[in-house]
């Protein structure tokens, strides 16, 4: 005889059956040994429970692809003992990241939208994790620079779907802002935060932990995503433009190969002249190619819109300033400092608080339509951050860590504005692309900041202590001019309102126009 089930209403999954106490009759139901297990599974978990798995999915997303940028900062030097390996290579084992990130993000934006931004959230996730594990059981420089190549295909899927992902989870304009800050204020905490977990790592299990430790977050990002992150996709995707990736990416990787390398190899040398002359003849190609085809990979019709790209120079100049200080300033606390791996990560800590308190602040201003403020206040904290570490580097630690507090505080300001910003841009239907845009400007911005700041210190000397103690202070120095322009690129938009991305006129997933 078969097993049945009674229910007075819709047959629920066979996992979770509850027995009907209601006043009409039981009605017979299909054996539950013929129910297909689906998506069901989860539906007992309430819409308002799932919204908050989803955000938590989608941060822990946004944590692992960020920290990865700024954790091994702090353990250069121990890499550089065990391998012995030079200030360049050193370089590109933090810039390789940013860099392969870069160039693949449009793409995988463009993957995002077109296969589902819940699919390549957990494709990235799985990546990432390889990519770990690689750099965890590297032998040598080589293999840890291909695991972190690894790991930023990942990082660009993630960034690619998981802004987009969150902004598809709510319809409501307050709460779909409010995960977006948040969303936005874990990268920037991650970011701030990368070199104090990597100090705390390392102090217990060695550089190599470093890596290790990303392998269980993403195990349980693995596991959340599947359970409450909704799969969404653009209906009507763009063609994917192999020849513009193609294009853009080679600008890319040669105007880094010729930033970071310029020093050792001379910059008048002839890879260096050809990489730089590379890099303007793709820039240019792509520029006219652009202009004659229908769908390019970047809409040339963002570059009309004010907002969007005083929000992408912002975000360029911004993460190069912050990129270039947490690439510098780990190993100055080590190696001008005398400080352990441990040391200097607690050393770091108060600034990561201040960029959380920060971030959760900018959430409410641009909230309320005051982005533009906030971004000029941020870049001017960022520039007395930078003043207080010029003229008083050489000073107490205590006024060191005021000094980096300072610094920490305005960059937590940057990320909601910014992020809120480039999603507005683009309709809904095309998230993917706006998320793998915003996050293609920071990280061109962070791929700028570590290139100069290395080749400030590669310039002076092979040795970071030696260089530090020759232009430090034009490393500082330029952190400031960056910091500066942040401000000043939108003191314009002072006097306006700015609405939020929900605000603007977007398109539905039907494709009908609609205004929140």
């Amino acid at each position: 005889m078969e097993d049945t089930q009674f229910s007075a209403g819709p047959a629920p999954h066979p996992l979770w059956v509850v027995p009907h106490w209601g006043h009409e009759s039981p009605r017979r139901v299909q054996p539950a040994s013929s129910i297909r297990p689906g998506p069901h599974v989860w539906s007992f978990m309430k819409p308002a429970g799932k919204a908050v798995v989803a955000l938590i999915a989608c941060c822990i997303a946004q944590f692992v692809l960020t920290v990865n940028g700024s954790i091994v900062s702090i353990v250069l030097p121990d890499i550089a003992k065990e391998f012995g390996s030079s200030m360049t290579m050193l370089q590109w084992t933090v810039g390789v990241y940013v860099l392969a990130f870069a160039c693949l993000l449009t793409a995988a934006g463009n993957m995002a939208d077109r296969l589902g931004r819940r699919r390549i959230l957990l494709a990235g996730l799985a990546v990432i994790l390889i990519g770990s594990v690689v750099c965890a059981l590297s032998p040598d420089v080589v293999v840890l620079i291909v695991g972190r190549v690894v790991q930023a295909v990942g990082a660009a899927m993630l960034a690619s779907s998981g802004l987009a992902a969150v902004s598809a989870r709510s319809t409501d304009t307050a709460v779909r802002v409010r995960a977006i800050a948040w969303w936005a204020a874990i990268g920037g905490v991650a970011l701030a935060a990368g070199p104090f977990i990597g100090g705390v790592v390392s102090e217990f299990f060695g550089w190599r932990g470093v890596f290790w430790m990303s392998v269980p977050v993403a195990l349980i990002g693995l596991a959340l995503v599947p359970i409450a992150v909704k799969e969404s996709r653009n209906p009507s995707p763009l063609p994917f433009d192999v020849v513009g990736q193609l294009l853009v990416s080679g600008f890319l990787a040669a105007l880094a190969f010729a930033m970071i390398e310029g020093t050792q190899l001379g910059w008048t040398s002839a890879p260096i002249l050809i990489s730089l002359g590379a890099a303007a003849v793709l820039l240019i190609v792509w520029l006219l190619r652009a202009r004659r085809r229908p769908d390019p990979l970047i809409p040339l019709r963002l570059f009309a819109d004010r907002p969007f790209v005083r929000a992408s120079l912002t975000s360029i100049i911004g993460f190069a300033a912050a990129a270039g200080f947490f690439y510098i300033a780990p190993q100055y606390l080590r190696s001008i400092r005398g400080e352990s791996a441990l040391e200097a990560g607690i050393f770091l800590l108060p600034l990561a608080i201040a960029a959380l308190v920060s971030a959760q602040l900018s959430g409410r201003i641009v909230a309320a339509g005051r982005a533009g403020q906030d971004l000029v206040a941020g870049g001017g904290i960022m520039a007395l951050g930078s003043v207080m570490l010029l003229l008083w580097s050489d000073g107490s630690l205590w006024v060191e860590a005021a000094s980096f507090v300072v610094f920490g505080f305005g960059y937590g300001l940057l990320n909601d504005p910014l992020s809120v910003e480039e999603l507005a841009a683009l309709p809904d239907s095309e998230a993917g692309l706006a998320s793998s845009l915003f996050s293609t400007s920071k990280q061109t911005g962070q791929l700028l900041g570590i290139a100069v700041v290395g080749t400030i210190l590669s310039a002076a000397s092979a040795d970071f202590a030696n260089a530090y103690r020759h232009v430090g202070g034009w490393v500082w120095m330029a952190l400031l001019v960056c910091s500066i322009a942040v401000a000043a690129l939108n003191i314009p938009s002072l006097g306006t309102r700015t609405k939020t991305a929900q605000a603007r006129t977007t398109t539905a997933p039907d494709n009908r126009p609609r205004t929140s």
